[in-house]
């Protein structure tokens, strides 16, 4: 460094040539323990505490105001205001009371005051529901379908959401305009249709046509399709080699499977695409039903392929018999995004087999299954080994299970959840239907209607982390019952409907309880 013509820096030239001398002596003149420092300590933090709490008040008094202020309904988002109107029904005295038939969303919308119509003008989002039932009259569905003209407008380039209700022999011509102008920005579309046996007219068909071989919305994504036929069929398109009970639409198979390969929520009733379809590729959510009285089947192997073609579903509803005759060699399908597992079917085979197939992450999974009163006994006493092997894989956090409803109370139908409970570890909601627990002794008597918890055991830590329990239709002894209240071993219990069996001699207990919690 070059030192030519520098000047020698003096300490009593600087600004700070005293700060390290005096630092170095606060020690020698500071008492921590005096009274003096004390005081002054105090008075700072005094002095900070007062400006927190000054502040503190101002945001309360903030808070309070806000939540006092009525804000104009314009200042809603056009989210909530959809819901609003989702909500309505019209009164009783309407004009169109005199049909006979309910209105529905969004028939009310234009049937508010004048302050909220000009205000939902300014929302398109708000007509993108078009709910037509095409159940009634003709006059009735022309002036439903004029609506939903007035909908499509309105909606000016919101995504919508159509629901139709209708039977193919009676749908209106009118239909199908409103679709093709509707299939440009369809998101969601939901279809309960009957008459599947009957050859439609083309006319009664082309509003289909029209949602499936016209302009389509790659931002379509959901599907739901409920048939009120009876009995299963398949929906395919005119050129379809598929065999069996099918419903065949005037469309090519090309343009159906386009129409279906972007839909990633698909909720089936009676009526599906073929197993091979598009339509089951990449789905996040995958409802397959029946009717109470309908029985349809799928093998092992194709429901294999449908589940592995949609590895990132979360929500699996399966409601069908699994056709283990034709099974061939299955192999594990991991689906590690699953969410929610639910078994509407009590055909145990068939649950049986779905619960071999599919082995699950470490995401809480929520298991909801339907049961006969054989499955009852196996499943309480962890000798029906697919579901045993089933919960021990998985991170189970919600279970609901109902059992073999029974108007007999002298039926063997009791359920023991002790043993299940101890191999559930995470579980911290339990939802019990139309169970018995343990059998009524000696001479007992219907003496009152309220859930009880279904505990009688001297342990009762393993139920401690049930967080909620739900029981419905359930039936139990009232010393077991009390013997429950007294341990309290949930956070929350939901009473819904049930039954209390006490002996004669704990009549007047029992009663005293009930009206302690229902004074009425």
């Amino acid at each position: 460094m070059d030192t030519t013509n520098k000047q020698p820096i003096h300490a009593n030239d600087s600004p700070n040539a005293g700060y390290s001398p005096t630092s170095a002596a606060i020690p020698n003149h500071y008492d921590p323990g005096s009274s003096t420092t004390g005081m002054f300590m105090d008075s700072a933090r005094s002095a900070d505490l007062s400006v927190v709490g000054e502040e503190l008040q101002q945001a309360e008094t903030s808070l309070r105001r806000a939540r006092n202020l009525r804000s104009p309904i314009n200042a809603l988002s056009p989210e909530i205001i959809s819901h609003i109107f989702r909500m309505l029904r019209c009164p009783s005295g309407s004009r169109e009371s005199d049909l006979g038939l309910a209105q529905r969303y969004p028939n009310v919308l234009l049937q508010v005051c004048h302050r909220w119509r000009q205000i939902v003008f300014a929302f398109p989002d708000v007509w993108s529901h078009i709910e037509l039932d095409l159940n009634a009259c003709a006059l009735r569905n022309n002036r439903l379908l004029e609506r939903a003209d007035t909908f499509v407008t309105h909606s000016k380039a919101a995504l919508l959401e159509l629901h139709i209700t209708t039977e193919f022999f009676e749908t209106p011509s009118a239909l199908a305009g409103l679709c093709r102008s509707v299939a440009p920005r369809l998101w969601s579309l939901e279809l309960e249709t009957g008459d599947h046996s009957t050859i439609p007219f083309f006319h009664e068909q082309s509003w289909l046509i029209s949602l499936v071989s016209g302009p389509r919305n790659k931002a379509f994504a959901r599907l739901r399709w409920r048939s009120r036929d009876s009995d299963g069929l398949f929906i395919v398109a005119d050129d379809s080699t598929i065999e069996g009970p099918c419903f065949r639409i005037a469309a090519l198979e090309e343009s159906f499977e386009q129409f279906l390969l972007t839909v990633k929520i698909l909720e089936l009733e009676n009526i599906y695409p073929p197993w091979t379809s598009y339509a089951h590729h990449g789905l996040v959510e995958l409802i397959l039903d029946t009717g109470h009285k309908s029985r349809f089947s799928i093998s092992a192997d194709q429901l294999e392929g449908i589940l592995k073609a949609s590895p990132g579903l979360r929500r699996l509803r399966f409601g069908l018999d699994v056709d283990l005759i034709k099974r061939d060699g299955c192999h594990d399908v991991q689906l590690n995004e699953l969410q929610s597992l639910c078994l509407p079917s009590p055909h145990r085979p068939s649950q049986g087999k779905l619960l071999e197939m599919i082995y699950p992450g470490q995401m809480p999974l929520q298991l909801d299954m339907d049961t006969l009163e054989r499955t009852c006994f196996r499943l309480a006493s962890l000798t029906w080994n697919p579901f045993t092997r089933f919960i021990a894989r998985c991170n189970i956090t919600l279970l609901r299970i109902r059992g073999a409803q029974s108007k007999d109370l002298g039926c063997n139908t009791s359920f023991d959840t002790l043993r299940l409970l101890q191999r559930l570890p995470r579980l911290n909601v339990l939802v019990l239907e139309s169970f018995r627990f343990r059998q009524p002794v000696g001479r007992c008597n219907m003496a009152g209607s309220i859930i009880p918890v279904p505990i009688g055991y001297n342990s009762p830590q393993v139920f401690r982390r049930i967080q909620l329990l739900h029981m419905s239709q359930c039936v139990l002894r009232w010393s077991d019952l009390r013997r429950t209240l007294n341990t309290h071993p949930t956070e929350e219990l939901v009473i819904d409907g049930g039954r209390i069996l006490a002996h004669r001699s704990e009549e007047a207990e029992l009663e005293a309880f009930l009206r302690s919690i229902s004074p009425n």
